[in-house]
């Protein structure tokens, strides 16, 4: 899996959004799940590998992925700016 996404402002919480892709064929990941480590903030990618996660605390998030059929992915430093 190959996840792309982008910070994006708020007062004191900022959101990740972007899309998880097949790393092997580009084609976009249906189901997945995408959590903020030692949160309880997780999405859904939809149909079309689709997600958005709000109220992440600023700083630096540890985003996990999970689908089935892939191995699971630890994207570390992701940046959420405010």
């Amino acid at each position: 899996m190959l996840p792309s996404f982008v910070a994006a402002q708020a007062p004191n919480t900022g959101m990740i959004a972007g899309v998880v892709l097949d790393r092997v064929s580009g084609q976009p990941v249906a189901g997945a799940e995408v959590r903020v480590d030692n949160t309880n903030l997780k999405t859904t990618t939809n149909a079309i590998g689709r997600f958005q996660l709000a109220g992440i605390s600023v700083g630096r998030a540890t985003l996990l992925v999970h689908a089935s059929g892939f191995v699971d992915l630890r994207l570390s430093e992701v940046r959420v700016a405010a």
